[in-house]
């Protein structure tokens, strides 16, 4: 039995992380830990975790726990991780890894030195047609790749009225919609098509002010509600890259096409309606036929019907908390996993540099 902790009681934690973790057979959720007593008890009371702690320091000390799922705001991403590796901790931790590429790369080190496994939950590897996409790439359905078209938008905070939080604080959050989405698109991106080589970027902020919920203060938003950026990859791709968390009527859109010396492959990924964690999937090979919806195997759609009460935690990190699991007990490490946070921090950094530094800025 794999005994978990959870760190975090977000309606991250709630919709995505315990329901994954509570999916899979031999995994036991043995703790949970959040500094709101009240959320705390409702969350831990909702399903059944016995140990409940108020400061995280106190979970990690347990000996029973072998494992840690880290949910919280990304400032806390580090000094977490870092504590559970000392006590030699398989962590989980979510993305992004961390608010900076320094702390994204003594992460990773950590690890490397204690021995133990990690992931990072970059979810839309895990949704049907992303798969599919990823196995054609690899079996060489476009070839070379000359180019790449990708859209992450999302609307949530395109209402002004919307109070600030802290995903809205730079000293929260470390970057915005870059973060938020953009570190999605980015990991997609590597796994896909190939690594980050320089990028030149803007990042916007046009919502400047919001009321604080508390007092109703107006306080300023420093994070980037849109950023823009180009790419080149070291296998000499271009990428054009726009993420948006203003983009209104948008819920949670993606949009990834890649073309290549033989062909186009385009994956597209809209939270609606009831089949959207499958994702549609359209290809073609020919010169005179515009992409077409591909089929996606049923070999990848495994436990989808029986998810369908949450597919965001019984379907999607459900298969995160099984790779998680399966890299714990063989010993391999899962995909993916703080290299590939930490890689994805690095694009971010060189991000935030060039839109500041107006220019190319090289990895």
């Amino acid at each position: 039995m794999l005994r978990v902790g959870v760190i975090g009681t977000s309606w991250w934690a709630d919709r995505a992380h315990i329901p994954g973790l509570k999916t899979i057979p031999g995994v036991e959720i043995e703790a949970i830990s959040g500094r709101n007593p009240e959320r705390l008890k409702i969350i831990a009371d909702k399903y059944e975790i016995p140990g409940r702690y108020t400061d995280y320091h106190d979970l990690l000390k347990s000996d029973k726990i072998q494992a840690v799922c880290i949910v919280t705001p990304n400032y806390l991403h580090y000094p977490i991780t870092m504590e559970a590796l000392s006590r030699r901790k398989h962590v989980l931790c979510e993305k992004p890894l961390a608010v900076s590429f320094y702390q994204a790369k003594e992460m990773y080190d950590k690890v490397k030195e204690v021995g133990v496994r990690h992931m990072v939950p970059f979810t839309w590897r895990f949704v049907p047609a992303a798969m599919r996409m990823k196995e054609l790439i690899d079996e060489g359905y476009i070839g070379r790749v000359y180019h790449i078209e990708a859209r992450y938008l999302a609307g949530w905070l395109s209402n002004p009225d919307i109070p600030a939080s802290q995903r809205t604080q730079k000293k929260i959050a470390g970057t915005g919609a870059l973060s938020d989405t953009g570190s999605h698109l980015i990991d997609f991106i590597r796994w896909t098509a190939g690594d980050f080589k320089a990028v030149v970027a803007d990042m916007a902020i046009f919502i400047g002010e919001r009321k604080e919920e508390m007092t109703g203060k107006m306080v300023k938003v420093d994070i980037d509600d849109s950023t823009i950026f180009m790419a080149k990859l070291t296998n000499e791709a271009q990428a054009v890259i726009h993420v948006s968390r203003v983009a209104k009527t948008r819920e949670n859109y993606i949009n990834v096409e890649i073309s290549g010396e033989d062909g186009t492959l385009i994956f597209e990924l809209e939270v609606e309606g009831e089949d959207w964690a499958i994702g549609k999937l359209y290809g073609s090979q020919k010169d005179d036929v515009k992409p077409q919806p591909l089929p996606i195997p049923e070999r990848l759609l495994k436990n989808y019907e029986e998810a369908k009460s949450n597919l965001t935690g019984r379907f999607l990190f459900a298969k995160i908390m099984q790779a998680f699991k399966e890299g714990i007990e063989s010993g391999r490490e899962p995909v993916p996993n703080f290299y590939d946070g930490m890689k994805v921090q690095e694009v971010m950094q060189a991000i935030e540099d060039s839109s500041v530094k107006r220019k190319w800025i090289e990895l």
